[in-house]
């Protein structure tokens, strides 16, 4: 059988663990013997909230080159709402800004129950996934718009994916453009967008929202 992605002891250790007490401390957070994903088929991760679904898939697809231009310390941190469920913050800012990365689907209960919990957050979605997505993506980074323009629109289920229009936090959509990720912001019905210096954006975080 040909595979995709084969690959031993693949793994990750969450930098700390917040407790509802404040406290901290080093965790277990995935660690698989042997992954193998056929090259053919479509393959499911499974799991309930917090199991590290897409720690795993951040881990195989890339996306953990994002979260490697923040500190360690910034990594993974994992909450608890008031329920005992575990929720685990891709990236955290001192300044208590939440950062996910998103790479694969996902579906809409799980997209607002983040940001029901976290709040002050923000997405980084994988752009490139889809190629027609990626290519209507790429159209407006080619258009005639200044760094400064916010442009307003109203056909925003023709430009973006559909699953990301209803979103209460900003959206930054990486199509692999060398200098700019764009940015999908809804506020009250209507649709914002403009084009983020790739290069701003771990230095300046408080401006992300």
């Amino acid at each position: 059988m040909d595979y995709v992605i084969e690959a031993e002891n693949v793994g990750c250790v969450y930098p700390h663990e917040v407790s509802n007490a404040g406290a901290s401390k080093r965790t277990c957070g995935i660690f698989i013997e042997k992954l193998k994903i056929p090259s053919f088929g479509v393959t499911a991760v499974i799991g309930p909230s917090g199991s590290g679904k897409s720690t795993l898939v951040g881990l195989v697809s890339g996306l953990r080159d994002w979260k490697n231009r923040f500190p360690k310390e910034w990594q993974e941190v994992i909450h608890h709402d008031l329920s005992g469920e575990k929720h685990i913050a891709d990236v955290k800012t001192p300044d208590g800004l939440i950062i996910e990365f998103q790479h694969s689907a996902i579906n809409p209960e799980e997209l607002a129950s983040r940001e029901s919990f976290y709040k002050n957050m923000i997405w980084v979605v994988d752009g490139q996934r889809l190629s027609r997505e990626a290519q209507r993506l790429s159209e407006l980074l080619s258009s005639n718009w200044s760094l400064e323009m916010c442009v307003v629109f109203e056909d925003a289920h023709k430009r973006f994916p559909k699953s990301w229009l209803h979103n209460t936090v900003p959206v930054y959509f990486d199509i692999g453009h060398p200098d700019y990720l764009i940015c999908l912001l809804h506020r009250a019905k209507t649709y914002f967008y403009y084009k983020f210096p790739r290069s701003y954006f771990t230095i300046r975080s408080k401006e992300l929202i």
